[in-house]
Parts: C-alpha cells; structure tokens; sequence
C-alpha cells in the first residue's frame, strides 16, 4: 500500500492530495516531493505529462529541424531545409513557450550537429560537408568557429561543460572524429566510432551516441564519452537504430525504434551497462523522442509502411514503459537527419517534421 503524504498547515496536518505548477497560464498536476525508500529518493506522487496549448508555430514548415536544449532556458531549433531562407532559421521557445525568431545561420543547414554547453548553443557541420561552426550565446549573438574536418550527418550532446559534434560523412568516409567545444569554445579533438547519423543523448556521466551507419551499413554501434572525453565503446544495440527515438531520463541514455520498423529500446546506465527495456507496444519508425516532466517520449513515426502515429509512449528512471493519454494533434514523422524536438524546463517539444502527403509541417505541440 502507498504511503500517504502529509504537510502541516498551520497546526493541523493535511493529506497531500495533488501539487500544482502554473505553466504558460495553465496550472498543470506535477510532483515535486520525494521519499527516501531503502537509501533512494522516490517520488512519492507522479504524473504523466499532459498535452499543453500548442505553442506558436515555426516560421517555416521544415522536416529535418535539429532542436536542442539550451542552458535550460530556451529550446532551440536551428536549420532543417536546404533552401532558403527556412534552412537558415533559428527560433527558440523559452520557459514560457513564448517563440523568438533569431539571428539565422550563416548557410541554410541540414545533417548538421546541434548541441550545447553551459554558454553556447551551436550548429555544426551540415550540407556539403561544412566545417562550419554557428554559436550561439545567451543573448543570440553568433560566432563563428569551425570543426577539425569538413563534414555532415553530424550528432550532437552534452557532456559536463561540453558541446560535441560527433562523427558523420565528409563526401569519401564515415568519421568518428568528436570535435568538443568548452565554454570559451576552445576546441578538443576525441575520436570513436567511425559512424554517420547517429542518435547523440547527453546524460550525467556521459555523452552517447547510437545507431546510424557505420562498418557494413550496420547501425549498431555505441561510442560514449565522459566528463574528461575519455572513449568508450558500448555494447552494441539490440537492432538497427538509424532514425531512432533517444532521450535521458534519470542515469540512462535511452535509443527506441529504428528506421526499420523496431519494438525494441535499449538504455545505458552511468556505467555504460546496456539494459534492455521494455518493447514498445508496436514497431516504429522516425519517430520523435523528448523528454518531459521526468520521462522520455517516444511519439509519432510510422506504424508500417506510410501509416503515420498519433500514440506516444512514455519510459520512466526505472524504464517503466506505459501509453500517455494525450495524443499527437496527427500523425508526425520526423525527417531523415532531423530530430524535430527539444525540451526546456522540463516541457517537451515536438516541432516541424511532415505528415501524410508528405506535407511538411510548422506546427508545434508541448508536454509536461
């Protein structure tokens, strides 16, 4: 049985029955208390995350939209077409949800990396195999800086006070260069897995990259980098994970379905021990992953052929795997070379992608 939850309010003790939060004006259930069980904190009352208003849509209707979260201030979508001036677009949105176009990119972009450290959010490589590097301060304000070798299909995460551009191909080979930009941006070089267009996951201990095409065309590898950029190799996922779902939730980075149609979702502890979670409750394909309100979504892709999903599932810390009420507005893919998502505050965001038609989409939806 749960235990239940009391504060003292005045003299007298009250059952904690729900905790609110106001977010972009709408109170919204969200936990916030913890309990110590056997050493751990638990929360002792949890909420799935619910569908908000829908944010103010992109500028531009784009596919291939890299989003990132920034200092935890903004979630940032940068790039995602190659023409112009859509291909060059930066918007963020703020813990308000509240939309900002910025200063564009120096060159429409598309493949490229999208990460960030404690000051700088950063688009790096891209089409045409760009050793092009746009940074982004707090205030917007963009520099200029470039990585070691020209190349595109480039992840992006964050490790310690790091932003990583990983891997990808520079017209002739797959690389597993990691170009790792501090604070100041001054550059260190690592190198892993020569792989292009893998999922990148930032988690506390590490910087992760899944799936995308390496040796033989396989998408299995698994290259981590710690605190120091020290390299090591993961064991290898369950399945072909090119255009997966990935996420971190509590010490796990977290890769579901694959661009072959996958039930399957592997996580990586702090030790970078591979644990396999629960199967989704069907195969997916592109689909969307963002974490938000604690948990990593997994939302949209195909079911099988160019049916297109509305259902988002949900992994917790303890890679509980369920179903959320809420839905997608419609069915959303996200493009080859794109992760149409972000998260800030802890609202996940879902942004461009296309639907049936294909149509592209601008439309924005949010959880928490």
């Amino acid at each position: 049985m749960a235990k239940k939850t009391h504060i003292k309010v005045g003299e007298v003790w009250k059952e904690v029955k729900n905790i609110w939060v106001k977010v972009s004006g709408v109170w919204k259930q969200k936990c916030g208390l913890l309990i110590k069980v056997a050493g751990t904190w638990k929360l002792c009352i949890s909420y799935l995350p619910k569908k908000l208003a829908n944010p103010t849509s992109l500028p531009y209707a784009m596919d291939k939209i890299e989003g990132i979260n920034f200092a935890n201030l903004h979630a940032v979508f940068m790039g995602g077409d190659s023409v112009a001036p859509q291909g060059a677009s930066v918007t963020s949105y703020n813990t308000s949800l509240t939309r900002s176009v910025r200063p564009s990119l120096s060159r429409t972009q598309y493949g490229h990396a999208v990460a960030a450290n404690d000051f700088y959010a950063i688009s790096a490589g891209g089409l045409g195999a760009t050793d092009v590097v746009d940074a982004y301060n707090k205030s917007f304000t963009r520099t200029t800086t470039f990585i070691s070798d020209g190349r595109y299909y480039v992840a992006g995460a964050k490790v310690a006070h790091y932003a990583l551009a990983y891997g990808g191909y520079n017209g002739t080979d797959r690389v597993g260069t990691v170009d790792a930009f501090d604070n100041s941006l001054a550059r260190t070089i690592a190198n892993g897995y020569a792989v292009q267009e893998a999922g990148g996951v930032g988690t506390p201990t590490h910087a992760v990259f899944g799936g995308g095409l390496g040796y033989s065309n396989t998408a299995r590898q698994v290259s981590a980098f710690n605190n120091s950029l020290t390299f090591t190799a993961g064991a290898e996922l369950t399945d072909n994970k090119r255009d997966c779902a990935c996420g971190c939730v509590g010490p796990y980075a977290i890769f579901a379905g694959s661009g072959d149609y996958s039930v399957k979702a592997d996580a990586y502890d702090a030790s970078m021990t591979k644990v396999q979670a629960a199967d989704m409750s069907l195969a997916r394909s592109s689909a969307l992953g963002v974490v938000a309100g604690g948990v990593l979504l997994v939302a949209g892709g195909y079911a099988s052929g160019t049916t297109e999903l509305t259902l988002v599932e949900y992994y917790d810390e303890s890679l509980v795997r369920g179903i959320l009420p809420d839905s997608l507005d419609y069915g959303r893919v996200t493009g080859m070379h794109g992760n149409c998502a972000a998260d800030v505050a802890g609202i996940g965001i879902f942004a461009g992608g296309y639907k049936a038609g294909p149509v592209k989409l601008s439309s924005v939806e949010a959880f928490y």
